[in-house]
């Protein structure tokens, strides 16, 4: 007769708010960072991210005890077959700057300027702030 080892794979769920994701881990042999990096990949997926949104996990902590999984450990040492995570995580919107004019540019640097500043008045009149005249920051309105 011939035993033959059975290799048991684990599965884990990790809740980001009100999204479950499953996550395949094998036998368990990763650690906690590579399944928060897999579960947070995939999560991206699901939730249909934007790409200038940044996702910032802190912790995983485990429901059945509140318990928080150390990054460095390894998963099957920590969490059980279909044992159910939390991820304590972050969302922040990267916003970008306003476009450099440059030489290429259909309207001359004089213009662009002029058109920036003028819209820059616009809001600043509504929200009742003072412009800066310093040449460098006038295409930024001060807070």
């Amino acid at each position: 007769k011939q035993w033959y080892q059975r290799r048991v794979a684990i599965t884990a769920g990790v809740c980001f708010g009100t999204t479950r994701i499953v996550v395949p881990v094998g036998d368990g042999n990763i650690t906690v960072s590579q399944l928060t990096e897999k579960s947070l990949a995939r999560f991206r997926k699901v939730a249909k991210k934007d790409p200038n949104e940044n996702v910032v996990v802190h912790h995983l902590h485990s429901i059945a005890d509140d318990g928080i999984l150390d990054l460095d450990d390894v998963l099957s040492d920590v969490v059980d077959d279909r044992d159910v995570l939390v991820a304590v995580f972050e969302e922040e919107t990267v916003t970008s700057t306003p476009p450099i004019p440059d030489i290429k540019h259909p309207l001359n640097q004089d213009q662009w300027l002029e058109k920036e500043d003028s819209a820059a008045d616009s809001e600043l009149s509504t929200d009742k702030k003072e412009k800066s005249t310093d040449c460098d920051s006038a295409l930024i309105p001060l807070l």
